[in-house]
């Protein structure tokens, strides 16, 4: 029991007042009446009267009454017990699900520190989650322990990179949704590269008491395969020179040898001394590829904690050299030598150029081209549009180049656009490449277009492009619609040096190649990549039934129907090996996912580092420590019921003060 207002207490001094009433007032003395006094003898007589309580039950009723109002101005209240359910903190079960717990004996450990923990935390409300790469709910908030036990059995480590920082997000948003501090139980084998590089991104909300179950040991040896340089196409009879990267993440030096597989088949084999700590390069003998697709692979062939990071896995496709056809109505054409020389001068290139008339293009032939170059001179169109309309539509790609010769007004068929006018400053020569759409798969990373000088550049209507490049006045100079399944390219410009001085510069080459391949559909990639990258399959925008696609995974099965690819841009890589892409029209796209280099080196967080960590959430721990031992009990007012009692005793005392004051009145009279 307690009291809201302890000092109102004070006023149990007023049971004095009946006191004073019952036994120190001055006693009245009621006379009577006697005969004369003559006959008595006068002496002196000592006597004491002692002074004795009144009206014993008025009494008492009133030293009630004095008591139940300063017990109720004090507000007094009993504790009463909350249920376990009603706790104010939230018992949060972390699970690293990382590659590096895919170590033998690390899983296992991990599930039963987990269980350890629900079991000695039974009834309390509990939560289990998984973080790796991001951070998943495995249960929602419970007090069903049975619930949270079938989560930790059936949970499994995957193959992404482990990270704190997604942990500390985690909690952050449960703090802030649960609005209760948490009880942080993180069972990892607490990878020292898990921790950002900011430390205030693994910082944990405020009130959060970490525990840490370590598994695993504190250091093993390892060493990985941490990249592999591989052409990702090769055209028939063309050898490949595979060259791997390794790194040493063990105490000593060590010589390992090494194999190269194509289709499972070993093909070669290397080796490289690694020195501790540090990486080494290996190169393999040029191997000529399987026909159509290679599923390569370079392997470590010896063991070590980890044998995940050992093998790195890329695709080769063989492709026969695809022709790059440009249609002019003129003989000699400067664009059309200078584009043959740079798609020449690609290294490895798959294209091969042909200049064709206007008369050479058809409906049959159109669609054997990689893509088509239009030179839009005088007469050029009207011969070709209308198998070049239907070629677009169907999927595929036309450039369109604006010569000098055109005139303000003029349509561009195909484009749907008109001329409006020559940049004026363009002209004189005072014009730059200013801005470029450096996201687009083009120009991506193509600095050295920034200050081209252009001398000619059409303004044109730009309703319905997508503009990616402008000169310094803002006139654009290359845009690209789509146009029924396909695309078209504009350039407002010519590629001779007479227009511009894109041909004399450097990156004209590497500039061709990025075009030639995003319209070709062979848009640039590497031959692997990596686990949790997200593998883009149709471009942003593209529609219609030519943009359908079925992707498996390394295990067969199917990650997206060609009906949920309409509404899908691609996957997301979630384990090492390669994914199948099957197009519409049979063509086959192949990648491979490997395992990302920082979970290979095992080290463990060091002490000072944890300590901080913890730290980093603890300040307040101690205080809500204090509130939650506060909010397990409820606090029951019980001044209602003195208010009850009071009423009670005051009629009772009006009653029995009533009955002595007539008994007394009567007496008197």
């Amino acid at each position: 029991m307690g009291f809201l207002a302890p000092l109102f207490l004070a006023g149990l001094v007023g049971i004095g007042l009946p006191v004073w009433l019952h036994l120190l007032r001055k006693q009245q003395e009621t006379p009577v009446p006697f005969s004369t006094l003559m006959f008595l003898q006068k002496t002196e007589q000592r006597h004491t009267r002692k002074k004795q309580l009144r009206h014993l039950l008025l009494f008492s009723l009133r030293v009630l009454i004095v008591l139940l109002l300063a017990l109720i101005f004090a507000q007094p209240f009993y504790r009463e017990s909350l249920a376990v359910t009603q706790s104010s903190r939230l018992l949060l079960v972390a699970l690293d699900s990382s590659l590096s717990m895919r170590r033998e004996g690390l899983a296992e450990a991990a599930r039963r520190e987990a269980l350890a923990v629900v079991d000695s935390n039974a009834g309390k409300p509990i939560q289990v989650i998984e973080f790796a790469h991001g951070a998943t709910m495995l249960t929602e908030v419970t007090v069903d322990a049975d619930k949270a036990r079938d989560a930790i059995r059936s949970w499994k480590p995957g193959y992404s990179n482990g990270s704190f920082a997604e942990l500390a997000q985690a909690a952050a948003s449960i703090h802030a949704n649960e609005k209760k501090p948490l009880d942080l139980q993180l069972i990892s084998d607490m990878q020292a590269t898990g921790m950002p590089a900011s430390f205030e991104e693994s910082a944990l909300p405020p009130g959060t008491e970490l525990t840490v179950h370590g598994v695993g040991v504190a250091k093993q040896d390892n060493w990985s395969i941490d990249s592999v340089v591989a052409p990702s196409r090769v055209t028939p009879g063309a050898k490949v020179l595979v060259r791997a990267v390794l790194a040493s993440y063990a105490g000593e030096d060590r010589d390992l040898p090494l194999g190269l597989y194509f289709n499972e088949a070993k093909v070669a084999s290397a080796s490289v001394k690694l020195k501790a700590g540090e990486r080494g390069e290996a190169a393999f003998a040029e191997v000529e590829p399987g026909p159509r697709w290679t599923r390569g692979e370079v392997r470590v062939e010896s063991t070590d904690a980890q044998p995940e990071d050992n093998r790195f896995a890329f695709a080769l496709e063989k492709t026969d050299l695809r022709t790059v056809a440009f249609v002019s109505g003129a003989a000699v054409n400067l664009s059309a030598k200078y584009m043959e020389t740079a798609l020449a001068a690609i290294p490895n290139t798959l294209y091969r150029f042909q200049m064709l008339a206007p008369g050479q293009l058809s409906e049959d032939n159109v669609r054997t081209f990689a893509y088509v170059v239009v030179d839009a001179g005088t007469g050029v169109f009207p011969a070709i549009q209308a198998d070049l309309s239907r070629y677009v539509r169907a999927g595929g790609a036309v450039w369109i180049l604006l010569p000098r010769s055109g005139a303000p007004g003029g349509k561009i068929p195909l484009a749907d656009t008109t001329l409006l006018s020559m940049s004026q400053g363009a002209e004189r020569g005072e014009l730059r490449l200013d801005t470029l759409a450096q996201a687009h798969p083009i120009l991506e990373g193509l600095e050295g277009l920034r200050g081209v000088r252009f001398l000619s550049a059409w303004k044109v209507d730009e309703n319905g492009f997508t503009v990616l490049a402008r000169l310094g006045d803002q006139t654009p100079v290359l845009l690209e619609k789509q146009v029924g399944d396909g695309r078209v390219l504009l350039l407002t410009s010519a590629l001779d040096s007479a227009s511009n001085d894109l041909p004399l510069q450097p990156v004209f080459v590497p500039f061709m190649e990025r075009v030639s391949r995003y319209l070709s559909g062979l848009t640039a990639r590497g031959s692997s990549r990596h686990i949790d990258d997200f593998f883009e399959i149709r471009a942003p925008g593209a529609t219609g039934a030519a943009a359908g696609y079925e992707v498996t995974d390394p295990a067969g099965t199917r990650l997206v129907s060609r009906a949920e690819s309409l509404s899908t841009e691609g996957v997301v890589l979630k384990e090492p090996g390669f994914y199948r892409v099957e197009r519409v029209g049979g063509r086959e796209d192949l990648v491979a996912a490997n395992v990302g280099a920082r979970e290979s080196d095992l080290t463990r967080m060091d002490d000072a580092a944890l300590a901080l960590w913890k730290q980093s959430g603890g300040e307040a721990v101690a205080a809500d420590r204090a509130e939650d031992a506060r909010d397990s009990e409820r606090r029951i007012p019980i001044g209602w019921y003195g208010f009850l009692i009071l009423a009670g005793a005051l009629m009772a005392e009006s009653v029995v003060a009533n009955r002595f004051w007539r008994r007394s009145s009567e007496g008197g009279s």
